[in-house]
């Protein structure tokens, strides 16, 4: 399923799997941005953690108008810094 599949999915069921397959698919990168930003293992990921808690939380306000992963990228970034 291509990212925005998952998310309908997700806003029309609330199904676990769909956030399992977005947390599997963005995990990595989202923790390799933590750590080059924060330098520190701990709290990267603490800050893992806690951003896939804001994408899930504002998931419905996710507009479409730039791709998926540009959106968590910029919630990574913003959360970092």
């Amino acid at each position: 399923m291509k990212d925005l599949e998952v998310i309908h999915s997700y806003l029309e069921t609330q199904a676990s799997v769909c956030f399992s397959v977005l947390y599997e698919r963005y995990m990595g990168r989202i923790y390799a941005k933590c750590i080059s930003i924060l330098k520190n293992e701990a709290h990267a990921q603490d800050a893992t953690q806690e951003i896939f808690t804001k994408i899930f939380l504002n998931l419905a306000r996710f507009k479409e108008q730039a791709k998926f992963s540009t959106w968590v990228y910029s919630i990574t970034y913003n959360y970092c810094i």
